[in-house]
Order: C-alpha cells, then sequence, then structure tokens
C-alpha cells in the first residue's frame, strides 16, 4: 500500500492534536504552544517511522517510549496522567475510526468524527471543572461563578484556611458601606499573594456562609478581593478535589483544624 509521507505526517499531527487537548482538560493544567508542537512533532515522526519496511519502529515497547516522551515535552512532571489521559482518547479514535471506515467514511469523515469526540470530551472536562457558590456575609448574600483552578494554593497567613479570588465587582452585594475608604473595613484581613506583576496584599474576609447550590455542600474559607475583572471566581485546590465523572467531592473541613499559632 502505498502512502503518501507528507499527508501521513499532517493526518497524525492532527491525530495526535486531538490526544494531547482532552488530558490538558483532564490535568487542569495549561498547554504550552511551544512544547505541544514539539510533542506532535516528534509524535508524528515516530508514527511515519513506524511504516518503514519490516516495522523497525513497530514494536509496543517503542510505541510505549513514544508515548511517555509525548507526555513529558507537552506537561512535564505531570506526564503519568497525561500518558493515561492520551492513551484513552487514543483508543477512543481508533475504535471511532474502524467503525467509521468500516460504513464507508473516507479519511476526511474519519479525522472530523475524531475532532467531534475531542471536543465533547473536552466540554464535559471543563463542565467538572465549574461550580456555583452561594455566599452570605452579614445578612446579605450573593451567587458567584467558581473556577477549580490547581494553581491557587492560597491560604490565610493566619487562620491556614484555604482563600478563594474572586473580583471585587462581584461581590459588590456583599461589601459594607465604608469600602473604597483608605482603611480596611472591619472584619477584612491581608492576604499576601504573588502574581506575575509581583507580590500584593489583597483584601480578604470569611462569610458567615459558603455553600454549593449543587449539591448543598458547606465550604470553610476566605474570599479575598482582587481588583482586576475575573470571569469566575478562583477556587482553591484544596477545596475539592474532582472526580473521573465530573463530580465534586469535597476534602477535610478546614473548619474543624486548629489554626496555627501567632508568635506575640
Amino acid at each position: 500500500m502505498a502512502v503518501q509521507g507528507e499527508g501521513y505526517f499532517i493526518m497524525m499531527a492532527w491525530m495526535h492534536l486531538m490526544c494531547l487537548l482532552p488530558a490538558k482538560c483532564a490535568l487542569h493544567c495549561p498547554l504550552r504552544p511551544g512544547r505541544a508542537g514539539l510533542s506532535i512533532g516528534l509524535s508524528s515522526l515516530y508514527s511515519l517511522l513506524s511504516l518503514l519496511p519490516g516495522r523497525p519502529f513497530g514494536h509496543l515497547l517503542c510505541a510505549a517510549c513514544a508515548l511517555i516522551a509525548s507526555g513529558v515535552i507537552a506537561f512535564g512532571r505531570q506526564w503519568p496522567g497525561a500518558c493515561l489521559h492520551q492513551l484513552k482518547a487514543g483508543l477512543c479514535y481508533a475504535g471511532a475510526c474502524a467503525v467509521a471506515e468500516a460504513r464507508g467514511a473516507g479519511t476526511v469523515g474519519c479525522l472530523a468524527l475524531c475532532g467531534g469526540i475531542c471536543l465533547f470530551m473536552c466540554r464535559q472536562k471543563n463542565r467538572a471543572q465549574r461550580a456555583v457558590l452561594r455566599i452570605a456575609w452579614r445578612g446579605n448574600f450573593c451567587r458567584l461563578q467558581c473556577l477549580y483552578d490547581t494553581g491557587n494554593a492560597l491560604r490565610h497567613p493566619i487562620f491556614g484556611t484555604p482563600v478563594i479570588v474572586a473580583g471585587e465587582a462581584r461581590l459588590k452585594p456583599l461589601l459594607p458601606p465604608e469600602w473604597g475608604s483608605e482603611t480596611l473595613p472591619l472584619g477584612f484581613s491581608l492576604v499576601p499573594v504573588q502574581t506575575v506583576q509581583g507580590r500584593a496584599l489583597l483584601p480578604a474576609f470569611r462569610p458567615d456562609e459558603i455553600r454549593q447550590e449543587s449539591t448543598g455542600r458547606r465550604i470553610s474559607a476566605f474570599v479575598a478581593l482582587s481588583p482586576q475583572p475575573l470571569p469566575y471566581a478562583l477556587l482553591p485546590r484544596d477545596i475539592f478535589l474532582k472526580e473521573e465523572k465530573g463530580r465534586w467531592k469535597k476534602s477535610e473541613p478546614y473548619g474543624s483544624q486548629t489554626p496555627p499559632s501567632v508568635p506575640g
């Protein structure tokens, strides 16, 4: 069977991209274009070399090494989980393409089918990253659209409680009338954060109640106000552990923990 090398390389590049995207969504981590491009290029080159006469690169061990290399290049230290999700996506695409080809679908149809499956998997993963919280404080309440953020490891410097970061504009129903003056209102404290611009101090308060609307579970956390207009509040990684099926599972309640001692 004659295979056009350039066309096969492009087709494999598309398929490897379709494997990286679900892994990115499942791991909740960024996928840098440079690393993704290098991973896709090397994986596609391996796929092309595996078609050489005699199939010197077609052994299972070589395929496993190529999969691990792809995960390490694209996702760094998170490569074990990335390889697992890439393998699951690849097997899913292979099965779908086999069924489509048996029914007369061409190459373009198979690639489009894999793209649709990838979009569906990514949408399911992204949907599981979001939550809606109902926050009550001093007789007022508001609803807050939140996004699970593995990069948010903030804790209150005194109590050690996780900190949710939200845009100031989305918390206006809870802010006291004296908000905006030069002095910090009663009930607020400052939380140090590290941003791309450098270190900063964000005002934070502890609501009377934080409850997840979909499950009714209560959450113990501080809420820090960011002057930046954030489309979603950022949930700390310590508050929720995401289950395989996209549900939210609450971790140990931090309200039961003993606050660290403060010198003086």
